[in-house]
């Protein structure tokens, strides 16, 4: 097993505790059993000693990649401890997105906002963890010093990394490698997925909003311009059992 799949393996081990850290009891056993890809061992099957309080939601990229319940892992680990603060409360148009969100379980509301990336990953990617896109109106990457391409799950650039100083994309031994290499520290979707959700917590916290005219780093979160995806993306939201379950 690689450095990538061992660490994947670890946050399905600690999503429990990282959640409960990170907000209250919140995500207390988010699966009964989570199990690394379709060929799993024995020994790659993490079993949660409080399972069954709460199931969530498959995250849309569970049914066509193979490591998606990996993917999906870390994002729950990510929003429901690091990011809780930024995304939990919600935004003023999250009614837009998920009518019920002000009643939902804390849980929930991590479900919820990790089904949102996974909407935005469909419509950036299709889930392609080494697709890459030439940006032929952005000039130069000023990182690597050539045309700025976007890239990975999220479709994000080296640049940044000096955008944002959480984001850990190494372009000196990135450079080594061929361009769609999977063994690129950008293509790595877990990688891609720590610097794109945190990218989008700091948007969400600093606009309240999720969809932004001006501020929106994805074109599909922009209500202007071709790129724009917000209804399929509300239509994936509000389709969940919880946001479409309005309460007396």
């Amino acid at each position: 097993m690689d450095q990538s799949r061992q660490f994947l393996k670890t946050a399905c081990a600690g999503i429990l505790v990282l959640l409960l850290a990170g907000c209250g009891q919140i995500g207390s056993g988010f699966t009964d059993e989570i199990s690394v890809a379709g060929d799993a061992t024995p020994d790659e099957t993490v079993s949660h000693p409080d399972a069954g309080l709460y199931k969530p939601e498959p995250l849309l990229w569970e049914a066509h990649v193979r490591d998606g319940l990996l993917w999906s892992a870390y994002t729950y680990r990510l929003i429901g401890g690091p990011m809780a603060a930024a995304f939990l409360p919600g935004t003023s148009d999250i009614a837009q997105f998920c009518p019920n969100y002000n009643q939902l379980s804390e849980p929930q509301r991590v479900n919820f906002w990790a089904y949102l990336i996974s909407a935005v990953a469909k419509y950036e990617s299709g889930f392609d963890p080494v697709l890459r896109y030439h940006e032929n109106t952005m000039g130069l990457d000023e990182v690597t010093g050539q045309e700025t391409y976007s890239e990975g799950l999220l479709q994000l650039s080296y640049k940044d990394s000096r955008t944002y100083g959480f984001c850990d994309f190494n372009w000196e031994a990135d450079r080594k490698l061929p361009a769609n290499d999977p063994r690129r520290t950008i293509l790595d979707p877990i990688n891609n997925l720590d610097c794109g959700i945190r990218i989008l917590a700091s948007q969400v916290g600093k606009h309240k909003k999720i969809a932004l005219d001006k501020g929106a780093y994805w074109a599909v979160l922009r209500p202007e311009g071709a790129g724009n995806k917000l209804a399929a993306i509300k239509n994936h939201t509000k389709s969940l059992p919880f946001c479409a379950r309005l309460s007396p």
